[in-house]
């Protein structure tokens, strides 16, 4: 099982969502508090894993070429995760 495949289970997971919602979160109140436009630039890029982890979304998996809900990852049967990886 290679080291993608083990990043774009655990982002899909339901563990991975509150991760992915934290740091974007962290990195909004980081991006206002700096203030400017460094902490605009921040807050913006942040907004991206929220919002994705909120709408159950995994970037990773999908620039990758596979799936891009994280509901249609967790309901891959074993075999065909492998399918999505890059060579």
């Amino acid at each position: 099982m290679s080291s993608f495949y083990q990043i774009r289970g655990f982002l899909a997971s339901s563990a991975g969502r509150w991760v992915r919602i934290g740091a974007g979160l962290a990195m909004v109140a980081g991006g206002v508090r700096r203030g400017g436009p460094g902490g605009a630039v921040l807050a913006l890029v942040g907004l991206v894993p929220f919002i994705c982890g909120v709408l159950d979304y995994c970037l990773i998996s999908y620039l990758a070429g596979g799936p891009l809900r994280g509901e249609e990852i967790r309901r891959e049967p074993e075999g065909d995760r492998q399918r999505h990886l890059p060579e």
